[in-house]
C-alpha cells in the first residue's frame, strides 16, 4: 500500500487551558507518524511538504525511525517554516495565529506520487494546495483522493489570527474527491446548522462516496454510498484522558486510511480512527514515539 500526504508542516506553539506550553512540529507530521506506525513495512508513506532549510534536517531525523516513510518529497522552502500559535480555553475552544511562510504547491511537486493507492490533500493552512493541483491529480490518476477540509474554511487577518469565513465554492473542489473529512465547526462554517444526513447527501451528490464529520467527544458521523445505496451512522468515541486535542483530526485521518484498507468497511474504519484520535489526545504536542503504542484493532 502506498499513501501520499500533501500539506504543510507547521512549527506549533501550543498553550493549554491550564497554561502548560509545548513547542513541536505539527501539520501533516501527525498523519505521517501515525500512518507509518499502523502500516506494515512493505507499505510506503510519502509526505509531500516544504520546510525551511533551518528545520528540514530536524524533521527528517524525526522520521528516520520509520522505515516505511520516504522523505524524498520533503523539500526546502526558501522563506522558512510556518509558525502557529494555538491557545486553548477551559471550554475546549481554540484560537490560532499563523505566521505563513510556505509557498503553494504546484502539480510538478505532486506528480511523482499521483499513482499511490491513496492521496491525502490536507488543508493544514488552507492556502498551500491550489484547486488546479487537485484537478490535475484527478485527471492523471486513478488513486483514491481524500480531502481533509481543516483550515480551508478559515481566513487570516493581517496579524495572522484566523477567523471562520466558510467555503462558497466547495463543490468545485469536492467533485474531485472520493473521501471528504471535516470537523463539526468546519461543517457548520460551510453548511450552517443543516442536519448531518442532509450534509452527507449534499456532498455525495457532487461525487464523494464517503463523508466524515468528526464530533469531538461525541465520536464521528459517516455518510457513505455503496452499490448505489446511501447509508449513515454515528460512531461513538472511546474514553480517553484528554490533554491536548491538537492534531486529533489528522490522527483520525491516519486511522481511517488504515481502516479502509484493513476492514473494507467504513463504519469499522471510523471506529478504529476514533481510537487513534483518542490516543493522540493523551499527549501534549506531537507524539515523537507512537511506536510505543500497541493499537488494538478490535
Amino acid at each position: 500500500m502506498k499513501v501520499a500526504i500533501v500539506g504543510a508542516v507547521n512549527y506549533d506553539r501550543i498553550v493549554t487551558h491550564n497554561k502548560k506550553e509545548v513547542q513541536s512540529f505539527g501539520g501533516i507530521l501527525y498523519n505521517t507518524f501515525y500512518l507509518a506506525r499502523l502500516l506494515d513495512q512493505n507499505s510506503v508513506v510519502y509526505p509531500v511538504t516544504k520546510i525551511g532549510k533551518e528545520d528540514i534536517s530536524a524533521v527528517k531525523e524525526l522520521l528516520k525511525p520509520f522505515k516505511n516513510v520516504d522523505t524524498s518529497f520533503i523539500t526546502v522552502n526558501e522563506t522558512g517554516t510556518n509558525e502557529n500559535l494555538l491557545v486553548y480555553t477551559p471550554e475546549g475552544e481554540r484560537s490560532e495565529k499563523l505566521t505563513m511562510r510556505i509557498e503553494p504547491f504546484c502539480f510538478k511537486e505532486i506528480k511523482p506520487v499521483i499513482h499511490s493507492d491513496m492521496i491525502l490533500f490536507n488543508f493544514i493552512t488552507g492556502f498551500t494546495i491550489p484547486l488546479a493541483v487537485i484537478r490535475k491529480t484527478r485527471e492523471n490518476s486513478d488513486s483514491t483522493i481524500y480531502i481533509d477540509v481543516h483550515s480551508k474554511v478559515f481566513g487570516i487577518r493581517g496579524d495572522g489570527r484566523r477567523y471562520g469565513e466558510g467555503w462558497d465554492d466547495w463543490r468545485d473542489w469536492f467533485k474531485f474527491a472520493d473521501i471528504v473529512q471535516m470537523n463539526g465547526e468546519e461543517c457548520r462554517l460551510i453548511f450552517g446548522r443543516k442536519d448531518l444526513v442532509e450534509v452527507g447527501k449534499t456532498i455525495a451528490s457532487v461525487g464523494p462516496h464517503q463523508i466524515i464529520v468528526t464530533l469531538r467527544e461525541k465520536g464521528a458521523f459517516i455518510y457513505f454510498v455503496k452499490n448505489y445505496s446511501h447509508y449513515h451512522r454515528y460512531v461513538p468515541t472511546v474514553p480517553c484522558r484528554a490533554v491536548d486535542t491538537t492534531g486529533c483530526g489528522d490522527c483520525f485521518t491516519a486511522g481511517y486510511i488504515y481502516g479502509t484498507f484493513r476492514y473494507k468497511n467504513p463504519v469499522e474504519a471510523v471506529a478504529f480512527a476514533n481510537k487513534i484520535a483518542g490516543k493522540n489526545c493523551e499527549t501534549l504536542g506531537l507524539n515523537l514515539n507512537p511506536l510505543k503504542y500497541k493499537f488494538k484493532e478490535k
